[in-house]
């Protein structure tokens, strides 16, 4: 395996919600523990953290996908809250890839 070049993060804000498109930096800090993720975003995590159906398995085949930086923002985005201060990390979505040859996504 290669190890992944850095990638600046990608971020889009809405009024509400900034959502942030993984990065293998970020899903390594996300297997580290809520600790480590809340400082790789400047946010709060939950100390439920990680979601249900979202565990080290997942994690890892995201971070697997992201060996290519061109997967950033066709895998999983964590959602946070602008409404508290700091920011705090609501979720995460995201998907399983980039677009197919008909354009869809999963």
């Amino acid at each position: 395996m290669r190890a992944a070049a850095h990638v600046p993060l990608r971020v889009i804000d809405s009024r509400r919600l900034t959502l942030v498109a993984a990065s293998s930096d970020l899903v390594r800090a996300d297997l580290e523990g809520p600790a480590a993720l809340g400082r790789a975003l400047d946010a709060e995590v939950p100390e439920n953290w990680p979601p249900d159906l979202y565990e080290s398995t997942a994690m890892r085949v995201a971070l697997e996908q992201l060996q290519d930086p061109a997967e950033q923002g066709w895998s999983i985005w964590y959602l946070l809250s602008k409404k508290h201060q700091p920011r705090r990390v609501l979720g995460i979505c995201g998907f399983k890839g980039r677009p197919d040859e008909a354009g869809s996504v999963e």
